[in-house]
């Protein structure tokens, strides 16, 4: 079975994931659950899943008078998405980046399909661009300040952080280091989504910074040689749980993994109180959960939930039983966080899980969320970072260098409840009065297992309960 994501071409969102036989052909026209009729327009393989481009039927046949594509409106995925009684037309728009294209070439739809010779000849012409394009932006990847500063190439980051800590964080290095003023690029992802892709770059790295992964994440990309070893100046200040030992990735920030629930729907009273009650029958059809396989943070909340099963791992199946048994009280699996925090705004699904800091950072944002600290105990993530191995090893170094700044470290805390995996001078408010609960997990069996039990769950689970 080939792991297969669906992806519109216009906001790159991933719209379906499924594992299926074979893969489909350009042109062939496949019907996604959530977004009907389709056509594929291209098609990427990179190991291990295959990623496939597709439009709505009724949106790929129609052409402006210069014969160039135009998209028809991509119909909402769910009547429930309409604004109910009472409720505001525009709730708060979530603050979440979405992932950029994935796609090396220009897509040409199957309507549009040119001769083979003529194909080739576009293709040379085309490559031919491409090595100009190349030489002639290479000063512009190089210049030198109107100050005189030295040059700085382009820095390409890849990071599974909220949009609003990117731009912020962005901003604050470009200030104090000016050089790299309009060269630093962000494309925001999930964390398994930015594995997947250094990954697949692994002979032509774009990325020159991994920011934000898990640590069975980091530690799969180091295994594989996509990391540059190296000893940073805060490495000293790291906890040895929290960093790897040949200095190939560095943990940034601590993340519980607790209970999120919708405050207008639910009360802290009424809320579920540990993981366990969100298996009970009256929770089903009140569940949503942020598609798994694609999400480093739902991938490390379902492993933990099968290793308090199997503390060695070798018997995962009552770990499945469980999971099966959420997945009979799920109503939808939300293809992304910007997804899963509009409906459950609306109260399409009251009770999820997820990460504290992005629920924080949501409520913040007038969001109606709330969370529940498990009695049991909350799985604890060492979320870090990394330099890609063949990017700007020089620019990446810089950019990390200054992500462990102390007052920058203090700012993250105070502003965008992050919790640091180094000692801060002062803690906010906020941190010094939460009750975090950590849960006994051996992230080493998980890092071992986690692959093979996410795709049992995504094969035998998932749609099944």
């Amino acid at each position: 079975m080939t792991p297969i994501q669906y992806r519109d071409p216009e906001t790159d969102e991933i719209l379906e994931r499924t594992y299926e036989e074979k893969t489909p052909e350009i042109g062939q026209t496949v019907t996604l659950d959530t977004f009907g009729e389709c056509q594929v327009l291209y098609r990427w393989d990179t190991h291990p899943t295959v990623t496939v481009t597709v439009a709505a039927t009724a949106s790929v046949s129609r052409t402006t008078g210069r014969g160039a594509m135009r998209r028809a409106p991509v119909r909402a995925r769910s009547a429930d998405l309409r604004p109910r009684p009472g409720e505001p037309a525009n709730p708060p728009a979530p603050r979440v980046g979405i992932a950029h294209r994935l796609s090396p070439l220009p897509i040409v739809p199957p309507q549009m399909e040119v001769p083979m010779k003529r194909r080739l000849a576009l293709a040379v012409a085309f490559s031919a661009l491409l090595a100009v394009s190349a030489c002639g932006s290479s000063d512009d990847d190089k210049d030198t300040g109107s100050s005189g500063s030295a040059s700085a190439e382009k820095v390409v980051i890849y990071s599974a952080r909220d949009k609003s800590v990117t731009d912020y964080v962005v901003e604050q290095f470009t200030t104090k280091n000016p050089e790299y003023k309009g060269k630093v690029e962000v494309l925001n992802m999930g964390a398994q989504e930015v594995l997947e892709r250094v990954r697949a770059e692994k002979a032509n790295p774009q990325a020159s910074v991994w920011w934000g992964g898990t640590q069975q994440g980091l530690a799969a990309g180091a295994s594989e040689g996509l990391l540059e070893s190296w000893q940073p100046s805060f490495a000293s200040k790291i906890d040895a749980r929290y960093k790897d030992a040949e200095g190939r990735w560095f943990g940034e920030i601590l993340l519980p993994e607790v209970i999120m629930y919708n405050n207008k729907a639910l009360t802290p009273e009424t809320a579920p109180k540990d993981w366990d009650d969100l298996v009970d029958p009256k929770w089903k059809d009140k569940i949503i959960i942020r598609d798994v396989a694609a999400s480093g943070t739902m991938r490390s909340i379902y492993a933990s939930m099968i290793q308090r099963f199997t503390a060695d791992g070798s018997n995962p199946q009552p770990g499945y039983d469980w999971l099966r048994k959420l997945d009979a009280n799920t109503v939808e699996y939300a293809a992304n966080p910007s997804d899963l925090y509009l409906k459950m705004s609306r109260e399409q699904g009251v009770v999820s899980a997820w990460n504290l800091q992005d629920i924080l950072l949501q409520a913040n944002e007038k969001m109606p969320f709330g969370y529940v600290m498990p009695a049991s105990g909350a799985p604890v993530l060492v979320d870090g970072v990394a330099a890609v191995k063949g990017g700007n090893s020089e620019g990446a170094k810089k950019f990390l260098e200054f992500l462990f700044d102390d007052s920058l470290r203090a700012s993250l805390a105070k502003d965008y409840f992050q919790i640091p995996a180094v000692d801060i001078a002062e803690k906010p408010e906020w941190l010094t009065k939460l009750d975090l609960k950590p849960m006994n997990v051996d992230w080493n069996v998980i890092g071992k297992n986690e692959t093979a039990w996410i795709t049992h769950w995504n094969a035998q689970i998932k749609g099944k309960g």
